[in-house]
């Protein structure tokens, strides 16, 4: 059941609901953050005792907190966001419970998660440090976060304010935010170093008021970037990549 304690104002358009939606039947951007992400989940959980507890904040319709359900079958697992529209398409089955929240303001849940996983969410919040402080207020000792974020403020563009983004980040500006909330950083990593020349590019061209949704793209070039970013993740554990559009961070609260 979806609890309406605290709403946000705005709203993302149905359009982008609904883009969102289909990305997660495959689409190589959604595939990719949920197999770095479980990669840097896994040998955390393996060490966690029952019940093993998870919640995902900005979830949207739910689709990558499914996703890492169907790796390490969580006991409960809190869908929050601040759209309701997004928590409309999330899984309503046990062990999901979706809760209606406003990130940007104080907000409690019925259970304390040993897992948070927070992806391409910071970055739409004005105050990104008082919701980093919150999450680590939330997790017990030992507790893990894992989120990501656009990378390097010089690719932000018209399509960032589209979207809603106040600001990108690098590994030292995040970190930053993540120590004085009282988390340690154990991995930072960019992510599809090879994509940075397109995010240039969208940069120079992007029109303002034009859609920001996700590109389509056929089915050989969807398999193409997924391998891709496959390969850039076994690469990047011996060669750190020094750039890339995005950054993934594991935290811990020691």
């Amino acid at each position: 059941m979806i609890s309406e304690e605290h709403k946000l104002a705005a709203t993302l358009p149905s359009s982008h609901v609904s883009s969102l939606k289909r990305i997660e039947s495959g689409y190589w951007w959604y595939v990719g953050r949920v197999r770095w992400a479980t990669r840097l989940i896994s040998p955390w959980a393996k060490q966690q005792p029952r019940p093993l507890l998870y919640a995902d904040l900005g979830c949207g319709t739910g689709g990558f907190a499914a996703s890492v359900h169907s790796k390490f079958d969580f006991d409960r697992v809190a869908l929050v966001d601040g759209d309701p529209a997004m928590l409309a398409e999330a899984p309503q089955q046990s062990p999901f419970e979706s809760y209606h929240r406003n990130l940007q303001a104080p907000f409690g849940l019925p259970f304390q998660p040993q897992l948070i996983s927070c992806m391409d969410v910071i970055e739409h919040l004005e105050d990104d440090r008082s919701f980093v402080k919150a999450i680590a207020a939330m997790l017990p000792r030992g507790g893990k976060l894992i989120a990501s974020v656009p990378a390097h403020q010089w690719l932000f563009s018209e399509w960032d304010r589209v979207l809603g983004h106040y600001r990108r980040y690098d590994k030292t500006t995040l970190k930053k935010v993540f120590e004085e909330a009282g988390l340690r950083i154990e991995t930072a990593a960019y992510m599809w170093s090879a994509l940075v020349p397109l995010g240039l590019l969208r940069k120079r061209q992007f029109k303002k008021g034009a859609q920001a949704e996700f590109p389509k793209v056929s089915a050989p070039v969807n398999f193409a970037l997924t391998l891709y970013s496959d390969l850039e993740w076994r690469a990047s554990q011996a060669i750190p990549t020094p750039f890339g559009t995005s950054l993934i961070v594991s935290a811990k609260k020691p």
